[in-house]
């Protein structure tokens, strides 16, 4: 009779799995396969902190850095190289008067918008209005343009009302932000009053009637809840309308 070898699998924040195999994968792990490149999987995906992903990963295959996928060593490594760049932009920035924009040509965070006068800008404070999953997590979960990864954004209390009817009825509640608003540019960038936290606000794209009813056309469900939250209140359809309703207005 064979003997017995404990199965190889790194699981998350225990160590190796240590079932019993023939062959160092036990039963449950044997055929599993890495859900980034499809290779053998050796291990499940760390990242987290109150719920851990647990995706099946190979030995190279990482959690993505932008956004909630998995990718390739390689482009993990870009991913890596293109941050550490960043953060090199933005101290080399804050050295200078000059503005840092991103690549549609707008300031690339709070911090260098406000290196010139936003009203001359063309920006002035606004509420902007979002939507988010409702849980006791330390997490955002927000209604999301799915294939961008997009955060819906909206001055629009009414039309945020009607995105949110169209969503997977699940716990949820609408939310606001004092934020920079040019609404000539279409962004919206949240206001901030310490440094940290102007470098963090980027711009957000704000949702238009305009562009929701194009959206709706050309991909009805391209809005949906942003990846990641199990569990969690679900309603019938019909009656989540009417707890849309009610719960819009607690945000006013």
């Amino acid at each position: 009779m064979p003997k017995s070898k404990p199965c190889l699998l790194e699981v998350s924040w225990v160590g190796k799995c240590d079932k019993p195999s023939t062959n160092g994968w036990c039963s449950k792990h044997e055929n599993l396969k890495c859900c980034s490149c499809g290779a053998k999987a050796t291990q499940d995906c760390d990242h987290g902190s109150s719920l851990i992903c647990g995706a099946p990963l190979c030995e190279t295959c990482q959690h993505s850095l932008d956004g909630d996928r998995h990718v390739t060593g390689a482009v993990y490594k870009e991913q890596t190289d293109k941050r550490k760049q960043e953060e090199v932009a933005v101290e080399q920035s804050r050295k200078s008067l000059e503005q840092r924009f991103n690549g549609e040509g707008i300031p690339s965070n709070l911090f260098e918008l406000f290196k010139k006068d936003p009203k001359e800008q063309g920006y002035r404070l606004d509420k902007v209005f979002f939507l988010q999953l409702t849980h006791g997590l330390m997490a955002f979960y927000p209604a999301v343009i799915d294939a961008e990864k997009r955060v819906i954004a909206c001055l629009d209390r009414s039309l945020l009302i009607e995105v949110w009817k169209t969503l997977e009825p699940r716990d949820s509640k609408m939310g606001s932000m004092i934020c920079y608003v040019n609404m000539q540019k279409g962004v919206a960038y949240p206001n901030a009053d310490e440094q940290y936290g102007q470098e963090r606000s980027k711009p957000e794209k704000i949702l238009t009637r305009n562009e929701y009813e194009e959206i709706r056309k050309k991909t009805p469900h391209a809005i949906t809840w942003a990846p990641g939250l199990i569990g969690g209140q679900y309603f019938e359809p019909a009656l989540f309308q009417a707890y849309v309703d009610r719960m819009a207005t607690r945000c006013l």
